[in-house]
């Protein structure tokens, strides 16, 4: 037992490269475990998130679980030479370029990783619906843009590290950057703003919105322009940079319809009619389906009339259904109020009340 320890000890005292056979067989095992170790803890912690990502109703745990799917086995190997070359003794030369490799290795592996990210996002926060080109278009945009940028840094960062000097370079590109910045600053503009609809979502295809005077349903949402087609049927083209500053209403993603307006009866109506009135305008508006009556109410003493005030919702964004609504609940008011005895009072409007100040100041 003891003759062939004496014959393995001297050979693990040998010397190779600065380093006994010894500890090249400690760095070899602490490279296998290491890299081992990543490689079980990737596929095991993967697994277990997208388990876990998949009874959540939260997005950010699948962008995670992409991102850690997107880990090479070329990285866990990397990880594991640079482990063990800690336990020998390197020459300049091969320690310089092992840097080099790791440091290439690792700046790759964090490149996928954003890039991965990027994609994640961009289908799990910012997709639209399959028919949607608009969505598609700007996923596209997008994806390119950040893809362009994360690898831009990463070769500059991988050039620095293999010892080139990157300062006149960087500089180049900065005063480049900054002047084609100045002669594209608005088409820059409407591609960023283009980027924040994208994740923002103010609006999508099919949507009918109100931009100042200006509204119409969304035809196209493009990375420089949206095109709205006007009620009247022309085009509106908006520069997408003048359109995020702008307030925006979109009529689509309206829940309920509003409807308040009022009446006035005359003076000579008793009072036992005026309890009456506002129970059946209620009932009036409680008997339809789709309409939720908020109040009615004998509101003051007008000029003409005793005036009433009367306000519903419309429980859907359609404007015909609304007019339906609107329509049928005025007429069967009428109704009711002629059967109470009650005369209406004609109130003249706010606007021909203003046209009449003005033609009198005129005059």
């Amino acid at each position: 037992m003891t003759e062939p320890m004496d014959r393995v000890l001297p050979l693990l005292d040998r010397r190779f490269g600065g380093s006994s056979v010894a500890d090249w067989l400690t760095a070899l095992g602490v490279a296998l475990l290491t890299t081992a170790i990543i490689g079980v803890v990737r596929r095991v912690a993967g697994r277990r998130l997208a388990r876990w990502a998949a009874g959540t109703s939260s997005r950010l745990d699948d962008v995670v679980v992409g991102v850690l799917g997107s880990t090479k086995a070329w990285f866990s190997v990397g990880m594991g030479l640079w482990a063990g070359s800690q336990y020998v003794d390197l020459s300049v030369k091969a320690e310089h370029w092992l840097r080099i490799a790791v440091s290439l290795i690792v700046l790759t592996q964090v490149g996928i990783w954003l890039q991965s990210a990027i994609q994640r996002s961009v289908d799990t926060y910012g997709s639209g619906p399959d028919e949607d080109n608009g969505a598609r278009t700007r996923a596209t945009a997008v994806t390119f843009i950040t893809r362009l940028v994360i690898w831009a840094v990463v070769f500059v960062s991988a050039l620095s590290q293999m010892g080139f000097q990157i300062s006149a370079l960087v500089a180049g590109l900065g005063v480049g950057g900054v002047a084609a910045a100045l002669a594209v600053q608005s088409l820059l503009g409407d591609l960023i703003a283009s980027l924040s609809m994208f994740f923002d979502r103010p609006f999508d295809l099919g949507d009918f919105i109100v931009v100042g005077a200006e509204q119409g349903t969304v035809e196209r949402i493009g990375l420089r322009s949206t095109r709205v087609r006007a009620l009247s049927g022309e085009e509106i083209v908006f520069a997408n940079g003048d359109l995020i500053k702008s307030r925006i209403r979109n009529f689509k993603r309206m829940q309920e319809r509003r409807v308040a307006f009022g009446f006035g009866v005359d003076y000579e109506t008793a009072p036992e009619q005026l309890e009456q009135i506002p129970l059946v305008v209620r009932s009036v508006i409680e008997a339809r389906e789709g309409v939720r009556c908020d109040r009615a109410h004998f509101r003051e003493y007008g000029s003409l009339a005793l005036e009433f005030e009367v306000v519903f919702f419309v429980l859907s964004n359609d404007m015909t259904v609304h007019l339906n609504h609107r329509q049928a609940i005025n007429i069967e008011i009428l109704r009711q109020l002629r059967n109470l005895g009650v005369m209406l009072v004609h109130q003249p409007s706010a606007r021909s009340l203003r046209l009449a100040g003005a033609g009198e100041a005129h005059s």
